[in-house]
């Protein structure tokens, strides 16, 4: 529920424990004046069938709130967002009233006490609802009969996918549908970048429903047409991306367009396996099924960031509860909310990779606590028996077992070619001249990653200021550097180097970022989505090398451009760094950059690596951040899934107990 508070007076009265509002909209002809009006109902009236249970629940982004247009709501005028204006107009019957539960209609927006406990009703009013309406949009620019035929080659693409063609006379049936309706499916391409798709509270609206019976109750709207949810599933639910490659084969331009169908129905059908375990009394724990719903809709937005929480917890399935404690509570801060789940989630789960589930620690609290924003990366649950996690001194600081890797020797500037080409756009200026900007706002980025990586590796200094004539923090701070400093040696075994070994057996610069890239777009999966006519450690070359007069016109553009938006996409507000055992990462944080003497590890339990920082006098570390590549232990299992995972477990097991017996594991205090 995103956060709306109109300006003007509220016709809403008070609640009493255990009630709701449901909002009749009364009839009227398109585009004419909308009036509604307010009821109190039972929550625990709502039972299937019920007259009370007889209402639509409205699944809805609210668009700019600075856009607002009047409605009447029990006779005095109150203003709604202009997206839900529409929702109004295009859902309000000719004839016959209308029942809804709309969440800026029925809860009071201004009562903080309200819509906390409101919150905590959301699953049973959505999972009681007659029917949820998911509102799309209006027509827009494309007249509605586009429409028409874009639903119906929508459902002609699920009864595909359910069932391909199996005889030639099929597909040409198949074939023949779908170029009448070429069109339609132009129109469908585009639904799913509207933002409904990409916004928090909608997973919940729509999940709570039963995943096999209450499907066709889930109706998609644009306008006054209405699709199944099990249709717009079918036809588009399998696509992790929304692009599709082009005729040559070359990358789709629309990279970084993440496909929220698919990570909805995904965690639709995560909570009715749920639901299948708990009722063989094979339970998840709470905390489990959080972090794991968290990892997945990280690119979702929402205007109150304390609903990246609270819009979730309605998915929750089984016998425990969350702690009282715990309880949507919207006096809280966000800091506040993040810094008590987490703690919470650790203790009762111990799943470490939530730490990674963070572009920057949030503002006031421990480095530790993630803000859960960012691009989807690996999540994995405990790879421990129990919690590898203990949290000390109110639960301010975390103390686990950590692997040294190796020690940052330097970090090169963030990623902000989208930003930089951006400003360097002019007004009116044509499209190529903005693909030409791009592309030179790409090859001079990735030129000064070259010109890091081509200053020979810096052992960061561990006993200069170790001297007595230096103040006691800095001799702290260098003596905890060279302790660190020698586990990350024995820990990662690096080879010492080959005198004997010539220019030409050593990487350019060029060649470790390309590889890097190479590895990086086998990591993200791009390359299972993308059809390219070239693999992409020969895009780079492309990119870097710019246009040449021999090409023909546009190829080399065609090839490049997609690539560099990957780059630019994946990687945006991200900063490159170099170790001291030759590694190259970029840290995904946005929010602090790495340094020269960070360490870069493994935690006890996790996939991921993560970049740490001595603090202080006292043994005792901050969390900067993940490595964008996670541990290698953990890639197979990335790509192929479920049947690596024993795989997978059993050499994360093999590599701590090797290092615990060689003692190159240690104890760390992140605060």
């Amino acid at each position: 529920m995103d956060a709306f508070q109109p300006q003007s007076e509220t016709p809403h009265r008070p609640l009493e424990p255990g009630e709701m509002r449901i909002v009749t909209l009364l009839p009227g002809p398109l585009d004419s004046p909308i009036h509604c009006t307010l009821e109190h109902v039972k929550l625990s009236d709502l039972t299937p069938g019920s007259t009370a249970a007889a209402y639509q629940a409205v699944s809805y982004v609210w668009g700019d709130p600075t856009q607002t247009q009047p409605i009447t709501l029990d006779g005095a005028a109150y203003p709604v967002t202009t997206n839900l204006y529409s929702a109004l107009n295009y859902l309000r019957e000719a004839g016959e009233p209308t029942r809804l539960w709309v969440d800026s209609l029925c809860i009071n927006q201004r009562d903080v006490f309200e819509r906390s406990a409101q919150v905590g009703q959301m699953r049973a009013i959505f999972a009681s609802a007659a029917r949820v309406s998911v509102w799309l949009g209006d027509y827009g620019p494309h007249p509605k009969s586009d429409w028409h035929l874009g639903f119906q080659y929508m459902i002609a693409r699920a009864d595909w996918m359910s069932k391909p063609p199996k005889t030639p006379a099929e597909q040409h049936r198949f074939d023949t549908l779908q170029a009448r309706h070429v069109r339609g499916s132009e129109i469908m391409s585009g639904l799913l970048a509207r933002p409904w798709f990409m916004r928090a509270w909608v997973v919940q609206e729509v999940a709570v429903r039963h995943f096999r019976n209450d499907d066709e109750k889930v109706k998609l709207m644009v306008g006054h047409l209405t699709v199944p949810w099990f249709a717009m599933d079918g036809a588009f639910g399998r696509l992790l991306y929304n692009r599709a490659p082009r005729p040559d084969g070359t990358l789709s331009d629309s990279y970084g367009a993440p496909n929220g169908l698919c990570s909805i129905s995904k965690a639709w059908n995560y909570k009715h396996q749920l639901t299948l375990l708990a009722g063989e009394a094979k339970y998840v724990g709470f905390g489990e099924q959080l972090a794991m719903y968290l990892s997945r809709f990280t690119q979702f937005g929402a205007t109150d960031q304390r609903d990246r929480i609270y819009s979730l917890l309605g998915m929750l399935v089984g016998n425990e509860t969350v702690p009282d404690s715990l309880a949507p509570d919207y006096s809280k801060p966000a800091s506040a909310v993040f810094h008590e789940y987490t703690a919470w989630m650790l203790r009762e789960g111990g799943c470490v990779d939530v730490l990674g589930l963070s572009s920057g620690s949030p503002d006031g609290g421990p480095s530790w606590v993630p803000n859960f924003v960012g691009r989807r990366g690996v999540f994995y649950r405990n790879l421990e028996e129990a919690s590898p996690v203990k949290l000390l001194d109110g639960d301010r600081l975390l103390e686990i077992e950590a692997l040294p890797l190796t020690v940052v020797s330097a970090a090169g500037p963030r990623c902000s070619i989208r930003a930089e080409s951006s400003r360097r756009t002019t007004a009116g200026g044509t499209a190529q001249d903005a693909t030409e900007v791009f592309l030179e706002e790409c090859r001079r980025y990735l030129s000064s990653c070259e010109d890091l990586l081509s200053v020979p590796v810096k052992v960061v200094a561990d006993s200069a200021e170790g001297s007595e004539a230096a103040p006691a923090t800095s001799r702290a701070k260098a003596s905890k550097l060279a302790r660190l400093k020698g586990w990350a040696k024995r820990a990662s075994r690096v080879p010492e180097p080959n005198p004997t070994a010539s220019a030409a057996d050593t990487p350019t610069p060029r060649q470790r970022l390309n590889k890097y890239f190479e590895d990086s777009f086998a990591t993200s999966l791009m390359d299972s989505h993308w059809t390219t006519p070239l693999p992409p450690k020969q895009l780079y070359d492309v990119l870097m090398t710019g246009p040449a007069d021999d090409d023909a016109p546009g190829n080399r553009v065609a090839l490049s451009h997609p690539y560099g938006s990957y780059i630019a996409d994946e990687f945006d507000g991200y900063s490159l760094f170099t170790c001291e055992n030759g590694d190259v990462d970029f840290c995904r944080s946005t929010a602090v950059a790495p340094q020269a003497g960070d360490m870069v590890c493994l935690l006890r339990g996790s996939t991921h690596r993560y970049v740490l920082r001595p603090v202080g006098e006292t043994e005792q570390w901050a969390l900067v951040g993940t490595a964008y590549m996670d541990a290698e232990f953990s890639r197979e299992w990335h790509r192929h899934g479920q049947e690596k995972e024993a795989g997978m477990r059993a050499a994360y097991a093999s590599l701590w107990s090797q290092n615990v017996e060689r003692g190159d594991v240690v104890q760390v205090v992140i605060r």
